[in-house]
Formats: C-alpha cells, sequence, structure tokens
C-alpha cells in the first residue's frame, strides 16, 4: 500500500572524495569552476597534467563537508531518506517486489533557476528492499556508472546524473570475476540526479498474480496507491498535459453545472404548472450522450497523451543507444525511466567491433538484450507498463496499444534513421526540404537538372525518393559493418575524412593537340583522371576501416562463447517430438512435463528450446566459416566491402546534392571521437583501486569534450 520507506543511510568509515561532476553539482545549484588554467593545445603532458591538477585542486576544494552529506554520514538539512518500492519484468518473467536495495532518496532540491531536481545516494546502506543483500556498492561498480552516466550526458543521450563518487575504509566482501575467490572491498557511495527516478516497474506493484511466475505485486487489489503516483507524475514531469486537461474537464463541469441548473428550473416550472417528473431523466440522457472525454476524470483524460509522450521520449531514448552503439545490458521494466532517461548503469557496454547479436551482460545467455533486441524489448516493457495502467484505466486498453505502435513503433524507426543519416552527414529533414525547394525553384525557371532527386513530379514523390535513397544507403552500411565486424566508432571517422567533393581542376586524360616546345612537339604527359583519384581515396580509406574490423580468430571466439551459453536443455531430436506432439493434441504435453504447467507454457518453452537449436546451427556454419578464413583474405575481402560501400556512399552524396563541408561538419557534431570501451574504464578502475585517481579524474576531464580531438587519446 506504499511507494516508498523511510530508511536512514548507514555511515562508513573515512569518508574520502574521488570525483566530482562540475555540470551535475551545477544542476543542484552549486556552482564549480574546474580550472581557469589554459594549457599549451601542443604539449600533450600540459594537456594532461593542467587536467589532473584542476581534477584534483577541485576534489581538494570541495572536501569537508560535501564527502559527510554525500556519503550518507550526515543528512541534509530537511532530507527525509526514503527507498523506493517497485516490480519488474526481469528477462521477461515477472519477479514480484524489487525495490531500490542500495539506493536512498535524500530529497528534491531546488535550484536558483527553479529547475527541480531529486537527489539519491547509492550505496549508503541496506533499506527494507535489500533483501539478502548489504545495499553497498564498491569503488568499481561505483565508478562505471559515474563514468558512464557522466559520459552519456556529454553526448547528449538523456541520463540520470552522477555528482560525486565517494569511498570509505569500510569493507564489503565481494567475488568480482565470480570464481569463488572472495575480497574485501571499499564501499563507495555514489550521489545521483535525476528529474524523477520513477521507472514503468513503480506502476507494477499493483500487478494481480502472475500466471507463469505466481508472483503478485505487494499491493495487489490496491490501485489506489498508483492512482495517487499517476497524480503525482502527471502533475511533476507532464505538467503542461495535466493542466489542459484539467482545463478541459474544469469547462465542461461548469457547462454541466450550467445545463443542470437550467433543466432543475425547467422541471419545478413544470411540476408547478402540473407536469410530470418524467423530464427528470432528461439529465441522465444527456449525461449517456456526451462525448467520452466529457465524462472522464482529468487523469483518464490525460493518460492516453502521457502514455504517448513516454512512447515518444522512450523511442528518442533507444535510437540515440543504438545510433552510438551502447548497450543497456538489463532492460528490465525497473530499469525503464518514466520520463526516459537512460537509468541504473549496471553491466553495460559501448560497443567496439560491430556485432547485431552484441551482449554486454555475460549472464544473457539468451541474448535477450543484445545490441539488435533493445528496441523490441523497450516496446514489450512499454506493453508491460500499458498493462498497469490498464487497472486504472480500463477503457484505454485499446488506445494505449495503438500509442505503443505509432508512437514507438513507427516512431523508433524514423528517429533512428534520422540518426544513423545523420552520422553519415545526411541532415535528412533538411534534405527533404532542400530537395523540394530545388526542384519547384526548377520548375518556375523551366529549368533541367541532372540531380535525380529532382526528377520526382510531386512534394510526395520527391519526399519518398529522398527516404528510399537515405534507407538503403543505411541499409548498406550496416550490412557492411556486420559483414566485416568493422570498429563501429572508427569507421564513421574514417569516413569523415574522405573527400566527396570532386575535384576542382583536373587536366584532361589525353590533350587534342600535342605540346610544343621550342618547335618539336612532345607526347603530352597522363594526368590522373578524376575517377582514378576518387578510387585511390576510397581505396585508402577501405584499407584503414578493414585494418580494424575483427579478425577470424576473435570472431570465432566470440562465437564459440555464444554456442555454449546457447545450449538447448534438451536433446533437438526430442524438441522435434514434442513440438510435433504439440500440433497433434497439445493436452498430452501436460502427461510429459511434471508440475501444474499448462500447454501454452510448455509449447512457448519447446519453441524457445527449438530457436537455440536454429540458432546453433547457424553460429556452426559460421564458425566454419571463419575458420577457414585467413588473416590477410577476411582483411581482402573487408577492403573490397568497405570499397563498394563507399562507392555507393560517394554516389548517394552526389544524388542529394550535399556540401562536403557540411556532411564533415555535421558528422563531427554526432560522431564522438572519445568513448570509454571497457579495457579504457577498467584501467582507469586498476588505478583507483590502488587509491590512484588521477587517470579517473583525466577521464572525466576529456569526456566533457567527447566530439573534439584531444592529444590525451593516445
Amino acid at each position: 500500500g506504499a511507494c516508498f520507506s523511510m530508511v536512514k543511510p548507514t555511515p562508513v568509515q573515512h569518508p574520502s572524495l574521488v570525483a566530482v561532476s562540475p555540470s551535475a553539482l551545477g544542476l543542484l545549484g552549486i556552482p564549480i569552476s574546474i580550472s581557469s588554467q589554459v594549457a599549451d593545445p601542443l604539449s600533450a603532458t600540459s594537456a594532461k597534467s593542467t587536467a589532473d591538477d584542476a581534477n584534483a585542486t577541485l576534489v581538494s576544494n570541495l572536501t569537508g563537508d560535501i564527502e559527510l552529506y554525500l556519503s550518507g554520514n550526515e543528512l541534509l538539512e530537511g532530507s527525509e531518506p526514503a527507498s523506493h518500492c517497485y516490480c519488474g519484468h526481469q528477462f521477461g518473467s515477472f519477479a514480484g517486489q524489487l525495490g531500490d536495495g542500495a539506493a536512498i532518496y535524500l530529497g528534491e532540491v531546488q535550484n536558483p533557476s527553479g529547475g527541480h531536481w531529486e537527489l539519491q545516494l547509492k550505496g549508503a546502506g541496506p533499506t527494507p528492499y535489500s533483501r539478502s543483500a548489504d545495499g553497498r556498492k564498491v569503488l568499481r561498480s561505483s565508478l562505471r556508472e559515474f563514468i558512464g552516466s557522466e559520459y552519456m550526458a556529454a553526448v547528449g543521450i538523456p541520463t540520470t546524473r552522477a555528482a560525486t563518487l565517494v569511498t570509505s575504509d569500510s569493507r564489503v566482501a565481494r567475488d568480482p570475476v565470480y570464481s569463488g575467490e572472495v575480497v574485501m572491498e571499499r564501499c563507495s557511495v555514489i550521489s545521483r540526479i535525476a528529474e524523477t527516478f520513477i521507472r514503468f516497474g513503480s506502476f507494477e506493484i499493483c500487478k494481480p498474480t502472475d500466471g507463469a511466475s505466481s508472483r503478485a505485486g505487494p499491493s495487489v487489489g490496491d490501485t489506489e496507491v498508483i492512482n495517487r503516483l499517476f497524480s503525482y507524475i502527471a502533475e511533476e514531469f507532464f505538467a503542461d498535459i495535466a493542466n489542459d486537461c484539467k482545463k478541459q474537464v474544469s469547462a465542461v463541469q461548469q457547462e454541466d453545472a450550467k445545463v443542470k441548473k437550467a433543466e432543475a428550473i425547467s422541471h419545478a416550472v413544470a411540476m408547478a404548472n402540473g407536469g410530470t417528473a418524467s423530464s427528470a431523466a432528461v439529465g441522465d440522457k444527456r449525461q449517456q450522450q456526451q462525448p467520452l472525454a466529457q465524462r472522464l476524470s482529468w487523469q483518464e483524460l490525460a493518460s492516453t497523451r502521457i502514455f504517448a509522450e513516454i512512447c515518444k521520449r522512450t523511442a528518442d531514448l533507444v535510437a540515440h543507444w543504438q545510433a552510438i552503439g551502447w548497450c543497456h545490458g538489463v532492460l528490465n521494466t525497473d530499469n525503464m525511466s518514466i520520463v526516459g532517461l537512460t537509468i541504473d548503469y549496471g553491466p553495460y557496454g559501448f560497443m567496439t567491433h560491430f556485432d547485431q547479436e552484441y551482449v554486454c551482460n555475460l549472464s544473457d545467455h539468451s541474448g535477450r538484450y543484445s545490441y539488435k533486441q533493445q528496441p523490441a524489448m523497450c516496446q514489450w516493457n512499454l506493453q508491460k507498463l500499458a498493462e498497469s495502467w490498464e487497472l486504472m484505466f480500463p477503457r484505454q486498453k485499446a488506445t494505449f496499444d495503438e500509442l505503443i505502435v505509432e508512437h514507438f513503433g513507427f516512431g523508433y524507426n524514423d528517429l533512428y534513421k534520422k540518426r544513423m543519416a545523420a552520422k553519415l552527414g545526411i541532415d535528412y529533414i533538411s534534405q527533404v526540404i532542400s530537395v523540394n525547394s530545388e526542384l519547384q525553384d526548377n520548375e518556375t525557371d523551366n529549368a533541367t537538372t541532372q540531380n535525380e532527386a529532382a526528377k520526382a513530379t510531386s512534394a510526395a514523390e520527391r519526399e519518398e525518393f529522398v527516404e528510399t535513397t537515405v534507407t538503403e544507403l543505411i541499409g548498406e552500411l550496416m550490412f557492411a559493418l556486420q559483414m566485416s565486424g568493422a570498429e563501429f566508432t572508427s569507421t564513421f571517422g574514417l569516413l569523415k575524412k574522405l573527400a566527396l567533393d570532386a575535384p576542382e581542376q583536373i587536366a584532361q586524360t589525353e590533350n587534342d593537340s600535342p605540346i610544343e616546345n621550342g618547335g618539336v612537339s612532345e607526347t603530352p604527359t597522363k594526368t590522373p583522371s578524376i575517377k582514378s583519384i576518387q578510387d585511390a581515396a576510397d581505396l585508402a580509406i577501405a584499407t584503414q576501416i578493414a585494418d580494424l574490423c575483427i579478425t577470424p580468430v576473435a570472431r570465432g571466439k566470440i562465437i564459440r562463447r555464444r554456442m555454449s551459453e546457447l545450449k538447448p536443455n534438451m536433446h533437438p531430436r526430442q524438441i522435434e517430438q514434442l513440438l510435433e506432439v504439440a500440433k497433434v493434441d497439445p493436452s498430452k504435453l501436460k502427461a510429459i512435463f511434471s508440475g501444474n504447467i499448462e500447454p501454452e507454457q510448455i509449447i512457448s518453452f519447446l519453441e524457445e528450446e527449438n530457436k537455440k537449436v536454429q540458432d546453433m546451427l547457424k553460429l556452426n556454419r559460421e564458425l566454419i566459416d571463419y575458420m577457414a578464413m585467413s588473416e590477410d583474405s577476411k582483411k581482402a575481402k573487408d577492403t573490397e566491402r568497405w570499397k563498394a560501400f563507399i562507392a555507393e556512399y560517394r554516389k548517394t552524396m552526389t544524388v542529394l546534392s550535399i556540401p562536403d563541408a557540411d556532411r564533415r561538419a555535421l558528422m563531427a557534431k554526432v560522431n564522438p571521437i572519445f568513448v570509454p570501451f571497457p579495457w579504457v574504464l577498467q584501467e582507469a578502475i586498476s588505478h583507483a583501486e590502488d587509491g590512484e585517481y588521477s587517470l579517473v579524474r583525466n577521464m572525466l576531464d576529456r569526456m566533457m569534450k567527447p566530439y573534439e580531438e584531444d592529444s590525451r587519446d593516445n
């Protein structure tokens, strides 16, 4: 019957500040200036030492009260600490009550500009939702979340923020690599900031008993608690929608009151003149005839509009993730933000070599939350949110389902296409506008053009032409990335270096007349053609991309690991036989399987097992191909594949008439140069665990400008 439980942080011994995020602290109204010192941009040593000194100075200036308050050792004035109760579908199965097992909400802060931000400590001790855990986080996991969330903010992806990281002399037992070897690690606490930490799973606390898991929400049957929660998120985070719906309902109520008053007067007059009471039914009839929107509460009226907004924000969020090559790792309903933020940085990862099946969570053996699956899983989670909201607004079930398809299904595809187009230097929206404008000018002037985009005869055809052209190019890009296993981030950096503008002046391959030299005719020297120059440039970039593609041996290791994780629980022949039984008489399956399991559940299990078998066979064929391939032969194939893509890329830029300077400028804005790949993170973590924080602070400083070149990257 509650969304929160009151709880106090547990103090740690000798808290010390490891790192801070000035921009995150700024959200709380704490102005921080890292350094006014300017480094010599030509000196790598100067740049590094300046950053280290600046961050060290920042930390030393803040050391004192701030680490006491943001470790949980002291409470801020007015703070009423609590932990949030929520449920979740974990890996597709309803897990029942979960909640903040290691996070404690301190309260809401209003900054000087009027912004409201929730402040939370993660790792500050046990809560009522810790179950058998200790509510603590260690330095390595805290650093991963701190760096991950602040990097995402720096590249412009909606995310919760990390303001400070505090470690201590308190220690807890952990098994870092799940080998059975327990070590004592430092307790560490990060302070997290967000507009809200409410998530999809927050509304699942009233879920009735789940047929598959036999679990129910802790507040099942008490929908009043999620009704209050809905009103809160509507008024706080979707205020424009809530206020508009309140006005609509108020206007209807005022009009209704006027009509009822007029009816009452009319009825009284009729009765006074000897009429009957039959006119009393007029009001009920009028109420039944009102449009549905006029009979809803403001909450129900707002529910569909807010749900549509959540679908849009979620679509935009996952399109961001896919475009940057980032995997969440644990996309359960309890890790999905109601306001469209990246939330809860567990086993996340940035993809190095492109792989649609990339899985960053080693416990995700089925690949449910792989890179390829992330959009589908977000849509699945939205469906679960809709089911929770149907408990409050049952009449909106069909509408919620339609909104998911419209605003997430179609919406995601459009957003993803535009983001991937931008990574190739194509501003999709302005491209459609410019093509339309160009054709209008041509029609007005009755001029002709060689631009293929201008051959369309209507606005719809012109837009369709651009969409088809861009979609095909993105498809070819994804095919080249997947087949070659190219480095995702580096590939776009190399493509940006291409010179797609044709040379302004190239001499003809052959002159019509010989060159006169002192009266002696000489055979002219052949000058390279434009095409030969372009081919050479394309080959150079294609070769550089191929140099960074995954090797056959490395790819083979990944395939073998996936095959071991995909191993079915039953023999393939047995699965095949049972599926045949299911086709003839599904009820016979109950006699074969023990326990009270319905045939539908058994069939679902068998289909999943059969999919594992098919995936295993596919991976085995792929493994055989890679094992027969030498490193040189793969590199040669990759070079040819990327050379072919670059030729299509060049052709598309010509067809769409995109100036090369504009292409490069846009690519520079959306393709980061610095990415905290796993090995980069691990190096910083290793140093930090030894008490050396300079690498962490240097990385945090570097992350603030991820799209700019930096001498420290080497």
